[in-house]
């Protein structure tokens, strides 16, 4: 399965009454040694964490301050990748004696204070982010949210949205689940965020994170909203109606396309790798007879290879794939048919490595995968 990647909200979610019960850091170490890359998606300042707690040993990456503070333990940094409030609107929403909690990028306080605040920020002409949680009121740097701020620390590391299951309860989540590959709301989330879910857990907080946490290491998800943006379209049927096929089972699943020569299957290869990364889903092709190369033109999908291009070694290609985070159209077309098979093999050999690191590419696509084969040494 490719849902690999947890990014949970703290309170009221993974946290009740504002510590995490034991069994739920349990099950988080059962996560973690799972291989599961664990994150935590939070409004509270990064001074509520110690940085040789439990929360830094566990999660790869802290995004505390509603996105506004990225911090990662493992290399002890801290990056504020929305930079920090006005001067001129903290001097004046100061001077305004309200209860206030300052954080390194956010000033928060509670409801009915946000109304004066909502005044000196039209005053200064705007320039920050007004988020609200249940009651609690959290003016950000313009650009922070939650999702936001998952979308840097992803990047940080190396990882993909697509590999994300998000959870969370309240107002402020909206960006986080929209963020993901699959929404997850706990049973005492508010009802506004439960319509924006793909699945809503039978338990509330932290009796349905364990839940949860035990069908990912199981590699099951149970029943989920399919949402209509990630269904591909593959045509239409006989009787005109439009031929949607789920994302997810091609993304965990292996497929053949097979059939008489001339019959199609390049073409319909290449309209099930066009949906796929239009999507979102990182792609390489590997392309023996120049079929693919017009994909080149999608956003984000480069083309390696091909006649009159000096064709980059597999380390190279390896590199591309895992920091371009681009979709790759290798174009062996112009290769003698043993070289071409030699390079085939060494490459799948480094995509299961990366693989392996990153969950990364989502999906590969083989044509003339009887070709190579015949002349791999190992299966």
């Amino acid at each position: 399965m490719h849902l690999s990647i947890l990014a949970s909200d703290l309170d009221g979610t993974l946290a009740e009454d504002g510590h995490v019960a034991p069994e739920t850091w349990d099950a988080l170490r059962a996560a973690k040694a799972a291989h599961l890359t664990l994150i935590l998606v939070t409004g509270r300042t990064l001074g509520s964490f110690t940085p040789e707690g439990p929360f830094a040993e566990l999660f790869d990456a802290i995004v505390a301050e509603d996105g506004a503070v990225v911090y990662f333990p493992h290399q002890d940094v801290v990056v504020l990748p929305f930079g920090r409030l006005p001067a001129t609107l903290l001097e004046r929403i100061d001077a305004l004696h309200l209860p206030l909690e300052h954080g390194m990028a956010l000033i928060a306080t509670h409801v009915p204070f946000d109304e004066p605040i909502l005044v000196a920020l039209r005053a200064c002409g705007g320039g920050a982010t007004v988020e609200y949680n249940r009651g609690a009121v959290m003016l950000l740097p313009l650009g922070a949210t939650k999702g936001t701020g998952l979308a840097y620390a992803l990047r940080e590391l190396g990882l993909s949205e697509r590999n994300v299951v998000a959870c969370g309860d309240a107002e402020n989540d909206r960006s986080l689940l929209a963020q993901a590959e699959l929404a997850v709301v706990v049973d005492n989330a508010t009802p506004a965020i439960k319509e924006l879910a793909d699945v809503v857990l039978p338990e509330p907080a932290g009796a349905g994170m364990r839940g949860l946490i035990r069908d990912l290491i199981a590699g099951q998800v149970g029943t989920r909203r399919v949402r209509p943006e990630r269904r591909l379209s593959l045509g239409w049927r006989s009787d005109q109606t439009p031929f949607l096929l789920d994302s997810w089972q091609l993304i965990d699943g292996v497929w053949g396309i097979s059939g008489d020569s001339a019959s199609g299957k390049s073409w319909l290869g290449g309209l099930i790798a066009e949906e796929i990364m239009t999507q979102g889903y990182q792609m390489v092709i590997v392309d023996p007879e120049g079929d693919y190369r017009s994909l080149a033109a999608l956003p984000h999908t480069m083309l390696v290879g091909g006649r009159d291009t000096q064709l980059q070694r597999v380390g190279d290609v390896i590199t591309l794939c895992e920091y371009a985070r681009c979709n790759l159209i290798i174009d062996l077309s112009w290769m003698p048919i043993a070289e071409r098979n030699a390079f085939t093999e060494r490459l799948l050999r480094a995509l299961l490595d990366l693989r392996t690191r990153c969950n990364r590419p989502h999906w590969l696509l083989i044509d003339e995968v009887q070709q190579s084969y015949a002349d791999w040494t190992d299966p």
